[in-house]
């Protein structure tokens, strides 16, 4: 199985548990909150219930992040009309999104 990364802005608050897989830490507060699936079912695991205990219980910085994906989307809209006139690099949304998550790391 190809190993797709972790893309989602969720990894910048979360860490998997090395003894579990399918459950995460909270780098914000003791919480440990499920990714779904067993932790043998990669395939089944998500961050949406990351993302939800995070907006829920650290309102403040999720408001903080949701403020800086905002501004790095529109650093790219203007980077790829800028460069390439119409969409995205070559690499097509892959590569947006990797430039979007570099961008919110630079800030």
């Amino acid at each position: 199985m190809k190993d797709r990364g972790k893309t989602s802005i969720a990894w910048e608050y979360f860490s998997v548990q090395p003894d579990d897989a399918s459950k995460c830490q909270c780098l914000l507060c003791p919480s440990v909150i499920s990714r779904g699936g067993k932790s043998k079912e990669v395939k089944k695991f998500s961050t949406s219930a990351l993302l939800t205990h995070f907006r829920t219980k650290h309102q403040k910085e999720y408001d903080e992040m949701q403020k800086q994906v905002e501004e790095a989307k529109k650093s790219l809209f203007i980077f790829n009309t800028a460069y390439y006139d119409t969409g995205p690099p070559r690499g097509g949304f892959k590569d947006s999104k990797k430039l979007l998550r570099r961008e919110i790391s630079l800030q």
